[in-house]
């Protein structure tokens, strides 16, 4: 599950994590892809969705 600070974001997103750069159609193909890559859930990371704005 993501917790979300401001607002849920406009999917698609793009994301950069420790320099690897991926994108997100869904809530649920983000989380998957994540729980791949080993992205621990207590950072806190940058991401940008579908209208430019971060979130």
């Amino acid at each position: 599950m993501v917790t979300y600070f401001f607002r849920k974001p406009k999917y698609p997103i793009i994301c950069e994590v420790d320099g690897c750069v991926f994108a997100a159609k869904s809530e649920i193909s983000f989380v998957k892809k994540i729980k791949e890559m080993g992205i621990e859930s207590e950072n806190i990371h940058n991401a940008v969705d579908i209208s430019g704005a971060n979130w």
